[in-house]
């Protein structure tokens, strides 16, 4: 089997992508609509800790805190939809 390798994904000309690597380096929660996993067409609540691609693979991908499931998931990139008005929240870091 392949060993997958994250490459980070700094930057995009992505609408969604862009605005997933901004909540990121702005320590931001954002709002999303997520088209796959068990409750398709939720939106959800996330602190995106990082934007991917796997090698081999033609998808981007976000790995983030979801707030709504309280545990760390992967979301395929092209499976989110931003809301028409962005909500961006900032998570307060417990010290």
């Amino acid at each position: 089997m392949e060993n997958l390798v994250r490459y980070p994904v700094h930057e995009s000309k992505d609408p969604t992508a862009f605005a997933l690597i901004k909540s990121s380096n702005n320590n931001q929660a954002i709002a999303f609509y997520y088209y796959g996993g068990s409750s398709p067409r939720l939106l959800r609540l996330a602190s995106v800790e990082s934007v991917f691609r796997i090698n081999n693979s033609p998808h981007t991908y976000a790995s983030a805190y979801c707030h709504q499931r309280h545990e760390n998931r992967i979301f395929r990139v092209d499976k989110i939809s931003l809301p028409q008005r962005q909500t961006i929240l900032r998570v307060r870091q417990n010290s």
